[in-house]
Order: structure tokens, then sequence, then C-alpha cells
């Protein structure tokens, strides 16, 4: 999470924005390196050529304010098994491929989310 963190970010920065912003000696080195990086499928944009300075800071600093579901309240082990699980994209995946009605993916994603959390109590 240091030493090869921009490297990391420079795979496909145009993907992703960094969640710590730097380290002891310099609090925004992954920041500022990040907002400098080559982006695209041709790698011949700076991210700093595509957003200006303060979509740059909001992307970069976004992880300090996110309220991440779950979480907040109390409910971090119910969040984590939810994304290992999928109830809710697999219900909608389900109804956009048309093989059960809105409400039925609905009523799922509901049965499933409360027999995962029964399992929690």
């Amino acid at each position: 999470m240091s030493d090869g963190y921009v490297d990391w970010l420079a795979l496909a920065p145009e993907g992703k924005s960094p969640t710590r912003l730097g380290n002891a000696v310099n609090g925004s080195e992954y920041a500022d390196a990040w907002g400098s990086l080559e982006a695209g499928v041709d790698r011949d944009r700076l991210l700093s050529e595509v957003y200006d300075d303060a979509t740059i800071e909001a992307l970069s600093t976004s992880s300090d304010t996110i309220r991440r579901w779950a979480f907040y309240q109390d409910q971090g082990e119910l969040g984590g098994a939810l994304l290992t699980e999928a109830p809710i994209p697999n219900a909608l995946l389900q109804a956009l491929d048309g093989s059960i009605s809105p409400q039925e993916a609905t009523a799922q994603a509901e049965a499933d989310v409360e027999e995962i959390l029964a399992t929690l109590e």
C-alpha cells in the first residue's frame, strides 16, 4: 500500500481513484501522482488533461467522505455478506434478462437478504 501504490493506480487510473491520499512523509503524494497519470486505451493523455483540478480533488478525496452502506448503521457484517453473496445484483440480473418480473426480483432479493441476515443473528 506504499511502495507500489502509484504503480497500481497507474494500471487503470481512469477506473480508480486513490483511497490513500499519501503517506506520513507526504500526505498528498498518491493523490498528486494520480492526477498526473496517463489514462485511456492508448495511454496518451494525462488525467489532468481530462479532468479539471476541482474534479481531480473531488475524486481523490472521496474516500474520506463516502458513507459506506451498512457500516454507519452498525451492519458491517451484513454489508460484507451481501457483497459476497450478491442477492440484489443476482435478482436484478434475472429481472433484466426477463426470466422474472421486477416485482419477483424485489421479492426474491428481499427474501435472500432476510435469509442472510438470519444466519448472522
